[in-house]
């Protein structure tokens, strides 16, 4: 019985990784497919239910944007329900940290690839600040940090930038540097920085002394 229970417990982690990497790859049919399997061989497990109901979500979204895969507002589209999806989950109960960043994951995939291939049809438009954004929350974030200062001698009172490159500097314990483009990106206007994708604990800090 034990053995039994300690195979079924294996397969759903193994199946769970397998949904959570093809996430990652930007899959969710595949994913849902992995989901759905592990379902199967537990009703109960609490990671699975939270990632099923995540899913779902995602998959009623998506089908509601009607731009090109490959156009910029494809992947505006899709950070605009990310920031909508962080606060709808806080109404399934507890959240669950690694279905959040598998999830993660698959949004800033998914709109990376559209910014790459809107930036190859249009080389005469800028969109490295959209394609900064994107590295940095799938963890990539020495390109985040090259993206970012491939526009900053032009845009060095643009405090939504500056947000970002302090943001990648905390996050790669740079802290010195963080505050400093912090302070400045607050002290121009903290009004045009988009605080729902900055990741760190130093901009919660920053926000109560503003």
């Amino acid at each position: 019985m034990i053995q039994t229970e300690n195979n079924t417990a294996s397969s759903i982690t193994s199946l769970l990784e397998q949904a959570y990497t093809l996430l990652s790859r930007g899959s969710l049919s595949d994913a849902l497919e992995c989901f759905q399997q592990a379902l199967r061989l537990d009703f109960d497990n609490q990671e699975l239910l939270f990632a099923l109901k995540c899913i779902n979500w995602w998959q009623s979204s998506i089908e509601q944007i009607q731009y090109s895969s490959a156009s910029i507002e494809f992947g505006d589209a899709l950070i605009l329900q990310w920031k909508e999806f962080k606060h709808s989950v806080l109404y399934y109960g507890a959240v669950n940290s690694r279905v959040m960043l598998a999830f993660q994951h698959f949004v800033f995939t998914k709109a990376h690839e559209s910014f790459t291939a809107f930036s190859q049809q249009h080389h005469e438009l800028d969109i490295n600040f959209k394609l900064g954004q994107t590295s940095k929350m799938l963890g990539n974030y020495q390109e985040a940090l090259e993206f970012f200062s491939s526009i900053l001698p032009n845009h060095k009172e643009d405090p939504a930038l500056l947000a970002e490159i302090a943001d990648v500097y905390d996050l790669i314990n740079e802290s010195v540097k963080a505050k400093a483009f912090f302070r400045e990106a607050f002290y121009i206007n903290p009004q045009k920085i988009d605080l729902d994708l900055l990741e760190t604990g130093t901009i919660h800090r920053l926000r109560e002394k503003v």
